[in-house]
């Protein structure tokens, strides 16, 4: 063989290696993407795809895995309202989420702010601390030996949707001292 046809053998080879490889990468990559969100408010929760990077949708550069939603506010603060169980799904599993609301030392109530603790039907293990703003839901669900949280991105759509996103604490990247648990969140309550 003359080097000529070695080199366009070679190069032959290595392009189809590279289209194996972007081949199995866009088929892995569709696979990755979740088909429903980490924390799913059932009926409330509209799992978002986004070109926006984390800093422009002011999500803490640690957080390494996420997901972006967009949370109906107004739906999951009615069920809140209504005192009964709130359906959801953590990783695409049903449960129920039992909770009561409390006062916090300074009153937030006034501002439209409401505060819950309580658990997973069926595991009282578990622990849940959330509150619901106007435009935001923020939330901590301990349960199955993992912390899952729910956080306002602080950024609005041109439809007005309130963009949140969802990661679990495994998937920070701890720089410093770790996360405060949340019976730091807790101790400022009265009723907890």
């Amino acid at each position: 063989m003359k080097g000529a046809d070695k080199k366009l053998i070679a190069a032959g080879i290595f392009s189809a290696l590279i289209i194996l490889v972007v081949t199995c990468f866009i088929i892995n990559s569709g696979g990755d993407m979740p088909e429903v969100p980490l924390v799913d408010f059932t009926g409330a929760t509209t799992l978002v795809h986004s070109q926006k990077n984390g800093t422009e949708l002011n999500i803490q550069g640690t957080i390494e895995n996420c997901d972006l939603v967009i949370l109906d506010i107004e739906m999951i603060r009615n069920q809140l309202f209504s005192g009964e169980n709130i359906p959801v799904k953590i990783e695409g599993e049903p449960y129920l989420m039992v909770l009561k609301g409390f006062t916090i030392k300074n009153p937030r109530e006034v501002l439209g702010i409401y505060s819950y603790t309580g658990y997973l039907e069926g595991f009282s293990e578990s622990e849940i601390v959330l509150t619901a703003g106007e435009h935001s839901v923020v939330a901590s669900v301990r349960a199955f030996g993992e912390e899952y949280i729910v956080d306002s991105a602080s950024y609005t759509d041109k439809n007005g949707n309130y963009y949140h996103y969802e990661y679990r604490t495994g998937d920070v990247r701890v720089e410093g001292e770790p996360l405060p648990p949340v019976q730091d969140y807790l101790a400022h309550a009265d009723d907890a």
